[in-house]
């Protein structure tokens, strides 16, 4: 099903926007059902001919049946993997509905925009704090690229900024909202705090990167 975009007159309309929500849901639910007992439920080239391109329509990322790949010996237990990605994804959406309950799709993502530019100012904060001790212990701070990963933060900060005045304005994919948003506060959650850097700017700008491409 193609994704819908959010109008700026769409932005009142909160039971709309459930349904469309709703919709991503029940198409995969309806998908599994459709097909969960077919004959060539499990046959790879079914897969991916005919369940792999439906599932497509309703969620880009999908893997493709062929390429999931299980235990050496097992390869009879491989169409599995897809219909447990299904399952996994139906779940998700289901957990995504619950946590999110009682907001609209639009104070969804404003709300994790807000999370995610605290998080990148708490950053900035910390690098000029370490650059400012490393300068107070040896005369210059030990990382030379501290004003490169400042700037390089301050271009993602201002994305964000931006991609929150979209939403305000309606202009953001309502039915990818919940989900992706979803995985990426699980994503956080998880994310262990890295000493370095270079490599805290890595984490936290992929978080930011995989939710406004699928969002924005």
């Amino acid at each position: 099903m193609e994704e819908k975009r959010c109008s700026v007159t769409a932005v009142f309309f909160g039971n709309w926007r459930k349904e469309i929500f709703m919709g991503m849901q029940e198409d995969l639910r309806a998908l599994i059902e459709r097909y969960e007992h077919h004959p060539s439920q499990f046959h790879l080239p079914f897969l991916d001919g005919v369940v792999w391109p439906e599932a497509l329509e309703i969620d880009s990322t999908v893997p493709q049946p062929s390429l999931l790949r299980g235990r050496p010996g097992e390869e009879g237990d491989w169409p599995f993997l897809f219909w447990q990605e299904l399952w996994g994804r139906l779940q998700e959406c289901q957990a995504a509905a619950t946590w999110s309950a009682g907001q609209s799709a639009q104070e969804v993502v404003l709300g994790w925009i807000s999370v995610m530019i605290q998080e990148g100012q708490r950053l900035a904060g910390a690098w000029a704090e370490q650059s400012a001790l490393e300068r107070q212990t040896w005369g210059v701070p030990d990382l030379d690229a501290y004003p490169a990963l400042q700037a390089q933060l301050g271009t993602w900060l201002q994305r964000l900024s931006n991609a929150a005045e979209q939403v305000r304005q309606g202009d953001f994919q309502v039915r990818e909202a919940r989900l992706r948003v979803w995985r990426s506060h699980m994503a956080m959650k998880r994310l262990a705090r890295r000493s370095q850097p270079s490599q805290q700017l890595v984490d936290w700008s992929a978080q930011v990167e995989k939710v406004l491409q699928k969002v924005m």
